[in-house]
């Protein structure tokens, strides 16, 4: 209802005096970081951000950030993927999830990626656009891109620094360095065309291991430090059927549905299930077809809108999964897939 110019005088008034602060803002800002990040999070889901760079800085270095987004993304959910070194600079400060575990997995035509986050606490997976951007530093994470990555350092104007913590795995195209010293802790590969703002520099702790790709290793400063890594598929004493399960596990959403074609295959395009086509595409429909064989998992057809394609939900988690091929099971069930899964896969 629209009030009359002397009552809308009165009403203001009123407001004034009894609401002199609106309880979400203070001026033009947000009244306190949480309520900042729940709409921060909303406007970045929905695609309806246009700009916070320096709201979002100081929000990357709090877990409400984070939070917010757990609710509000899924695996069908689309963002741009300049926000993803928020989110994720939001995810590595948050106290609960500092031991998680991070994948970004590139389409083949380059043009997005699939993301996985998962902890003991929370995981979530969306689909994010390219360039990817990620601020400050990546930790425990590995990252599959064919198609542009920026890796902003943090730092005053004249001496930025991108960390590499933990142990982290990145191969990726056209990769933008804005940072002048690159920090190495932990394990690190990297393999990637790399493009320094300027004279980049490295600085790598003592007791860090690393690894330099074809593509870096005869370049300056990288070929001052001989690499002490191979590259990490190479050093992994697994079989092809406990590396899928393992990428399964950091992949794939505890509970969540996995949408594939009805031959157990990854559908075209799809940022969820691409990985599979490159690494595993003999083996991944195979594991798939055996845990709806032996009741680990249900498949139903997809509505009109997914037409030719099925929804699959499996009944334990692929860590589970992983940790029975490891060990011997227990239940029969799972002894059962551990003995046809041993011999379909090698």
């Amino acid at each position: 209802m629209q009030l009359q110019p002397s009552d809308l005088a009165k009403y203001e008034s009123q407001v004034a005096r009894w609401l002199p602060e609106h309880p979400f803002l203070r001026g033009r800002s947000f009244s306190n970081d949480v309520i900042a990040s729940y709409v921060l999070a909303s406007a970045i889901a929905s695609d309806k951000l246009i700009t916070a760079h320096s709201e979002l800085t100081s929000l990357s270095r709090q877990p409400f950030l984070w939070r917010s987004l757990t609710s509000v993304l899924g695996i069908e959910s689309l963002i741009d993927g300049r926000y993803l070194g928020y989110i994720l600079g939001s995810f590595w400060s948050d106290p609960i999830t500092r031991s998680g575990y991070v994948s970004v997995t590139g389409l083949s035509d380059g043009s997005a990626a699939a993301v996985s986050i998962s902890s003991d606490s929370a995981s979530i997976a969306f689909t994010i656009t390219t360039p990817v951007s990620f601020l400050g530093e990546i930790r425990d994470a590995k990252v599959e891109l064919q198609g542009e990555l920026n890796l902003e350092g943090v730092g005053d104007s004249t001496s930025r620094t991108f960390f590499l913590n933990g142990i982290t795995n990145v191969t990726a195209g056209t990769t933008n360095m804005r940072a002048t010293t690159l920090k190495i802790s932990g394990e690190a590969w990297l393999d990637a065309d790399i493009i320094p703002a300027g004279q980049l520099a490295l600085d790598i702790d003592k007791d860090a291991k690393f690894g330099w790709g074809q593509r870096i290793t005869d370049k300056y400063p990288f070929s001052r430090h001989p690499a002490t890594l191979s590259k990490p598929d190479d050093s992994r004493d697994g079989g092809k059927l406990e590396l899928l399960l393992e990428e399964c596990a950091k992949r794939f959403t505890s509970g969540a549905a996995i949408i594939l074609n009805p031959d157990y295959t990854a559908p075209p395009r799809d940022a969820y299930t691409q990985w599979t086509t490159r690494n595993f595409a003999f083996e991944f429909p195979i594991l798939m077809s055996l845990l709806v064989k032996h009741g680990l998992a249900d498949e139903e057809p997809m509505q009109a809108s997914g037409a030719g394609k099925i929804r699959l939900r499996p009944h334990e988690s692929f860590g589970k999964i992983r940790d029975a091929i490891i060990n011997p099971p227990s239940s029969p069930e799972l002894a059962s897939f551990v003995a046809d899964a041993r011999q379909a896969i090698r």
